[in-house]
């Protein structure tokens, strides 16, 4: 990167770090994110495979679907 676009970076990574909302989800619950207004991502864990790790479903939802194709 050039020095503008670093600097670019920068402002951009302080805007998203002045904004960041966390949370700790518990069994039973249930986030919904609009992707075409929130960047979102989860912080860092060590999976363990037996089972009791985080389970993720997806879902796709559209307001046309005539749209969607």
């Amino acid at each position: 990167l050039d020095e503008e676009a670093g600097a670019a970076l920068e402002e951009l990574r302080s805007a998203f770090l002045a904004t960041l909302r966390g949370g700790v989800l518990e069994a039973g619950d249930l986030v919904v994110v609009d992707n075409r207004t929130a960047i979102h991502g989860r912080s860092e864990f060590t999976a363990r495979y037996d089972g009791t790790d985080r389970w993720l479903r997806r879902c796709f939802a559209v307001t046309d679907i005539r749209s969607s194709r």
